[in-house]
């Protein structure tokens, strides 16, 4: 129950109230589908990266890059190197200060 609730808030209060009228199966399918769109929306991020600034190695770091599909997918499409799981920790915080950052300057 409380791994629903913090997934959740992580992911808004539509798939909060849904957590809890799904079935098991249900959530494992909609979790399947959030890695499957994380993995297309970063390796497309990555590929545009990669067309701009060729050559240059790709290096992924954070909570959502320790995921098994994503990870995959990434070290295959583009030979991604990535850090040890105790230097991958969730990045939120980081860009939460950018954010706050660029609204301080206008």
């Amino acid at each position: 129950m409380a791994t629903r609730i913090i997934v959740g808030l992580a992911l808004g209060p539509a798939f909060l109230a849904a957590l809890f009228l799904l079935p098991p199966m249900g959530l494992a399918v909609v979790a399947a589908a959030i890695a499957g769109t994380a993995s297309f929306v970063l390796l497309r991020a990555t590929r545009e990266a990669q067309r701009k600034w060729p050559g240059l190695p790709v290096l992924c770091s954070g909570g959502v890059a320790s995921n098994r599909q994503i990870r995959a997918a990434l070290e295959q499409a583009c030979s991604a190197v990535f850090a040890q799981p105790q230097y991958a920790t969730d990045n939120a915080l980081g860009v939460a200060i950018l954010a706050h950052r660029e609204l301080e300057r206008g």
